[in-house]
């Protein structure tokens, strides 16, 4: 079961009208309005999956069961990641590596 409010603060929070995230995940505006209104609703595989790349989500956030717990910040693109990433300083990039990168002395 997906939450029809997180598919709605989904599109907010990226700026898509109704129109243009329907027509991107291949849904009619008033079928995309009616998932978002819903408190759960259960999407199709080849619609789940669409809504998973235009969002850039995992179809756990989209069935999490607090949505306020998983959309407490905002979400941002891979693009947006890697720009503000560039913007650090070199310092705070390498202690960012040190944190995902796993420690090759220790493998």
């Amino acid at each position: 079961m997906i939450s029809g409010r997180i598919l709605y603060e989904l599109r907010s929070s990226r700026g898509l009208t109704l129109e243009q995230a329907s027509e991107i995940i291949g849904v009619h505006k008033s079928t995309l309005c009616r998932y978002e209104q819903e408190e759960t609703i259960t999407l199709r595989p080849p619609v789940l999956d669409a809504v998973c790349r235009l969002y850039g989500v995992t179809p756990a956030l989209l069935e999490a069961e607090r949505p306020e717990e998983v959309l407490w910040y905002p979400l941002l693109s891979p693009t947006e990641v890697a720009e503000a990433y560039a913007k650090l300083p070199e310092r705070d990039r390498i202690r960012i590596s040190r944190m995902l990168l796993p420690d090759p002395a220790k493998r």
